[in-house]
């Protein structure tokens, strides 16, 4: 006779960027396992999978996480993070003026997803022609990214030619599924400086999660008002 299973409670959530609906369970025993020896690791490449995989554990929808713009895959952790084991955070910062360390407790229901503009993803390139851009998803960003520690100006190229979504003129509209990957590329290779400033400042303005941190040194004699954009 097999073991019976323990009910999880379900939650529903609005993805902020592509407005899906999505549910999750909170962290089981698996998921918080793996949160702990990741923390216990502490590198980043190690954080950012175990990051992908409790996320995607613990959604109830058919959808893979990689596939989710990277706000949206982070905003989703934040919330299943919140409803597994609170809503607040104990955090540790030094001190810029006298290096001495203060704990500070985050509440996370003040983290914001920054203001971008999402319709600016629509660029015209001269009068007649344009093209739309899509948020990069964070496999993609993560597969670009591998190895290397920066964004360089090769890899902007090829996140520019992974997020199209089409590219217009007065009469057509061409989507991605119309055209090559050669075609796209010398489309790509044809464009001004301007116009790849202006596909550069998209990227840019993409929301993100962002908190402020506001304190002051607890250490006697300092008292410094530190501010930490987090």
């Amino acid at each position: 006779m097999s073991l019976p299973k323990v009910n999880q409670i379900e939650y529903g959530v609005e993805l902020p960027i592509s407005k899906q609906k999505v549910k999750f369970h909170p962290f089981t025993v698996k998921e918080q396992r793996t949160l702990l020896l990741a923390l216990e690791d502490g590198s980043a490449e190690v954080i950012g999978t175990a990051l992908i995989n409790i996320t995607q554990w613990c959604l109830l929808d058919e959808i893979d996480v990689k596939t989710l713009a990277g706000p949206d895959l982070e905003w989703l952790f934040l919330q299943i993070r919140m409803k597994s084991v609170g809503e607040t955070s104990q955090v540790r910062f030094t001190c810029e003026e006298c290096d001495s360390p203060n704990d500070y407790e985050i509440d996370l229901t003040n983290v914001q997803l920054s203001e971008g503009d999402m319709e600016a993803g629509k660029i015209m390139l001269d009068d007649k022609v344009g093209m739309t851009l899509a948020p990069p998803s964070f496999g993609t960003v993560e597969r670009l990214l591998e190895g290397k520690e920066e964004l360089d100006v090769e890899t902007l190229f090829s996140l520019v030619g992974e997020c199209v979504d089409n590219i217009f003129d007065e009469e057509f509209v061409h989507n991605r599924a119309d055209f090559e990957e050669d075609e796209l590329q010398v489309f790509i290779d044809s464009l001004s400086s301007e116009n790849f400033d202006k596909i550069s400042a998209y990227f840019e303005q993409l929301p993100k999660l962002s908190y402020t941190v506001n304190y002051k040194c607890n250490k006697e004699g300092c008292g410094h008002e530190n501010e930490v954009e987090l």
